[in-house]
């Protein structure tokens, strides 16, 4: 297997989790974390003997720093005895320590410009269903995932039993959907649709902050890129001083 194709299969691995983990109500049943930490665990097994192989290269970033120490302070906690509550510190810490080998894993995989725009496409796609769905849901279900399963507290969207935390998922996404209205070419039209149901999403979730964070990275993106347009070789001389 090459180096691309063992990006590009970690790729598909990793996108399946990130799905799972927005279906299975956010993680925030103890089942699915459990299953989704495995996943990650396994997929960083993968990759340390892909390392060790040959098949990838070591890709450093320096977020890896705090990440590592949030990590290993949470082990210190626990293996000193530190912690006044064990159990909690012990689950959280597995649980930093998963989300840190995610970002690690995407910091490798997505080394490749190809496999990073793509995946970024499929992600804005992917949300694009599922917010068509919980739109659906929304004015067809009476607080009711899935049409079947009853939740009592909070607001539902979607698979998500609080509605504030999909709001949060979308201002992730909605940036690259922004940018791929703008650089889609004959396709814009029909990604500029995509961004309509994604923020039409976020005012059914009826986040008020939500709404003010997503109207001001749209525009903030909008704005990068028209001054990028209006002054090209400026903004590229800018971003070589910085590199």
């Amino acid at each position: 297997m090459t180096a691309y194709r063992f990006r590009a299969v970690s790729a598909v691995a990793l996108f399946l989790l990130l799905a799972f983990a927005v279906l299975a109500f956010g993680l925030v049943e103890g089942w699915a974390l459990l299953i989704f930490e495995l996943g990650v665990f396994a997929l960083a097994a993968v990759w340390a003997l892909g390392l060790a192989l040959g098949k990838a290269s070591w890709v450093w970033n320096p977020f890896y720093l705090p990440l590592g120490l949030v990590v290993g302070w949470m082990g210190v906690q626990y293996a000193r005895g530190l912690s006044v509550y064990p159990y909690r510190t012990a689950s959280e810490g597995l649980k930093w320590l998963s989300l840190s080998l995610l970002f690690v894993l995407a910091a490798h995989v997505f080394a490749d410009p190809t496999l990073r725009r793509a995946f970024g496409r499929a992600l804005v796609w992917f949300l694009f269903v599922v917010c068509v769905f919980g739109l659906i849901q929304n004015f067809t279900s009476t607080g009711l995932l899935y049409w079947t399963i009853p939740v009592t507290l909070g607001r539902i969207f979607g698979p998500f039993v609080n509605a504030n935390h999909f709001t949060i998922l979308l201002e992730l996404v909605i940036p690259t959907a922004a940018l791929l209205v703008v650089r889609a070419g004959e396709q814009r039209l029909i990604y500029a649709g995509v961004l309509m149901i994604l923020i039409a999403a976020v005012v059914v979730c009826a986040s008020r902050m939500g709404i003010v964070l997503v109207a001001v990275e749209t525009a903030l993106v909008l704005g990068f890129l028209a001054l990028k347009r209006r002054h090209p070789k400026e903004t590229r001389a800018r971003r070589v001083g910085i590199a």
